[in-house]
């Protein structure tokens, strides 16, 4: 009987500790009171008291996660405001308390046009250290920085994202949400007012929440719907024009499903309980998340003329809503819907037939009866008439390499799913100073016959630009082979690298070496995947120099001309943040016109399909 009742009261505790009440602080614009010469009715005491009482508050208000949305200096060559911030935040630091900090127009942009200050004075290196901090972007730079937390059974992930954020932050940004789509995700920045913050969170199925400062008009509160259809809030909260000394804290009641607002100001012990300063909304904060499978697809190689069936299982301790898949041909654009058909725990759809070469991008999203969602994690096929040999994509058809010198290989868990590579799992080329030093492979099944594929083909991650060498031997006569350099173009970015063997010899080599950034003998990690042998795209075409197409002027206010000096223009699309086709247009020439009047202002993707060739994609900014 003893036993029982402590097994009862045992249950009950783990109970309430689930749904226990949690806070979640924002500390907006702190620069006018780090000055400390009373500007604009700030002062010293303000911001100390602040750095006092959340320490103070940890266990009274169950704190969980502090973000700092940027401003923490207002001059960013002034090193007393630097230390007098940092001399207050090691109060924030000491406490245990996890945080993050987005880093404002102030803290370096606006005056320096980059964050090197910033990054001396909060080294990635140190942040890292956190149990919570999970990566920066750029790598080794604290611009932008991912963190985990967990609170009443809930598992969150919160985004910093630095002043200013450009497309490649964007595709980061929306890559980290779309990795880990079962976490609830918040976002923590300086600025949200150019839109881009909110496509952000609607593009993602995971975002309920936007913070952050910058605006001395003091608060507003904005509503978004996410990818799967959750209602969510951006809020913005600065006091630094008029009420110096006031911070936000958000309240979880998971009991209630709601959130709370407050709005207070420690050195003075008041709060604001206007509308806009003291709030709540709901929010679902129910545990119990349908368990999406793993996927299928059927047939197994699609070639242009298969529809390809996606499956998978998905099962609830609630009834199953609805289950959508999603799926694209852009990893930034996936967008079309195909509604889920049941057959008890096992759901298909439909994707339609594509042309040869496209790749498909797919996701699947569930809903269950509390409204509670799952997402998937992306996955993708690429369609193929040439039946393209796969040598490794180490999501199921590996090839294990060994290193020589001071490289080394590893299969290992992607690191930056986004762009072309949204897999889960890809290989890793570690190398030290070793100038030829690289990786070579275990024996192919057979030898390689370049008679109708001749070209060889994998996606890269690279630090630097560089010269990459693949080459292929006999493995049982080292000195036959053949040698065949390329230069990658972009820097922490995947692409896709093609070695053209169209004049080797057929049937005499079974080894692939590699070495990355040939004759330089800096050390670096890189990640490579989807090595396969192929055919061309298109046969009878000269390949494509996409630096024969312009599109200009960029940025624009009415109009945009298209010129393509080789190719005819048959199709442009214009994408928004989100990658929603906003305007389609079918040509057939070598000079276009395209009307933008009628957008909104902001950044999109314009999107040029020539003849025989894969689009080129390039940002343009309407005015």
């Amino acid at each position: 009987m003893k036993k029982l009742i402590s097994l009862i009261l045992i249950s009950t505790y783990l109970l309430v500790l689930k749904a226990q009440d949690f806070t979640l602080v924002v500390i907006p614009d702190t620069q006018f009171m780090v000055m400390n010469f009373s500007y604009k009715n700030s002062s010293l005491a303000q911001f100390t008291a602040q750095m006092d009482w959340v320490p103070a508050q940890k266990d009274v208000l169950n704190i969980k996660f502090i973000c700092q949305v940027g401003d923490m200096v207002d001059h960013v060559d002034y090193p007393n405001e630097w230390a007098t911030f940092k001399n207050g935040w090691t109060k924030i630091k000491n406490s245990g308390m996890p945080w993050a900090i987005a880093a404002g127009n102030h803290d370096g942009p606006m005056a320096q046009g980059n964050f090197d200050v910033y990054n001396t004075q909060f080294p990635a290196s140190d942040w890292l250290t956190n149990s919570w901090a999970q990566e920066t972007y750029p790598v080794g730079k604290s611009d932008n920085n991912v963190s985990f937390f967990t609170a009443s059974g809930m598992d969150f992930i919160v985004v910093s994202i630095g002043y200013g954020m450009d497309a490649t932050e964007y595709d980061w940004a929306l890559s980290v949400l779309n990795k880990y789509p079962n976490k609830r995700a918040i976002i923590s920045t300086h600025d949200v007012n150019d839109g881009s913050f909110t496509a952000l969170a609607q593009a993602s199925t995971n975002v309920f929440l936007i913070v952050s400062g910058h605006y001395d008009v003091g608060e507003w509160n904005n509503t978004f719907v996410n990818n799967a259809g959750v209602t969510g809030h951006e809020i913005m909260s600065d006091y630094q024009d008029y009420n110096n000394g006031y911070l936000r804290y958000y309240t979880f009641k998971p009991s209630e499903n709601k959130i709370y607002a407050y709005t207070y100001h420690p050195l003075n012990q008041t709060y604001r309980t206007q509308t806009s300063s003291q709030f709540s909304w709901d929010y679902n904060m129910s545990t119990s998340n349908p368990v999406i499978g793993n996927f299928s697809i059927n047939p197994t190689a699609p070639k242009s003329t298969n529809a390809v069936t996606v499956s998978t299982t998905i099962t609830d301790d609630k009834s199953i809503s609805f289950a959508k898949l999603y799926w694209g041909t852009f990893a930034g654009s996936i967008t079309n819907l195909v509604n889920m058909t049941a057959n008890g725990n096992t759901y298909t759809g439909l994707i339609p037939a594509q042309a040869d070469g496209t790749t498909v991008y797919y996701k699947v999203v569930a809903t269950d009866g509390d409204a509670n969602s799952t997402t998937s994690n992306t996955s993708n096929y690429t369609v193929s008439n040439a039946n393209a040999i796969l040598y490794a994509d180490y999501d199921g058809t590996d090839l294990s390499f060994t290193g020589w010198g001071t490289a080394s290989f590893a299969k290992i868990a992607n690191p930056v799913i986004t762009g072309i590579n949204v897999s889960n799992n890809v290989g890793q080329l570690t190398k030290g100073a070793g100038t030829t030093d690289g990786i070579y492979s275990t024996t192919l099944s057979s030898k390689i016959d370049f008679s109708t594929m001749n070209l060889i083909k994998i996606k890269v991650y690279s630090p630097v630009i560089g010269t990459f060498l693949l080459k292929l031997e006999d493995a049982s006569n080292s000195a036959t082979f053949k040698e065949v350099t390329v230069q990658n173009t972009k820097i922490n970015t995947w692409e896709e690298l093609t070695f053209d063997f169209s004049t080797t010899t057929s049937n005499t080599y079974n080894r692939i070496t590699m070495i990355f950034d040939f004759n330089k003998s800096t050390a670096n990690t890189f990640y490579f995947d989807d090595l396969k042998l192929a055919a061309p795209l298109a046969t009878n075409v000269n390949e494509l120099d996409q630096s024969s197409i312009n599109a200009f002027p960029n940025p624009a206010t009415n109009e945009i001309k298209i010129k393509s000096e080789n190719q005819k223009i048959t199709r442009l699309e214009i994408i928004d943040l989100q990658g929603r086709t906003i305007k389609l247009s079918m040509v057939n020439s070598n000079n276009e016109t395209l009307n933008i009047n009628e957008l909104d202002s902001g950044a999109y993707f314009l999107r040029i399909f020539t003849e025989g060739q894969l689009p080129k994609i390039m940002k343009i900014i309407k005015q």
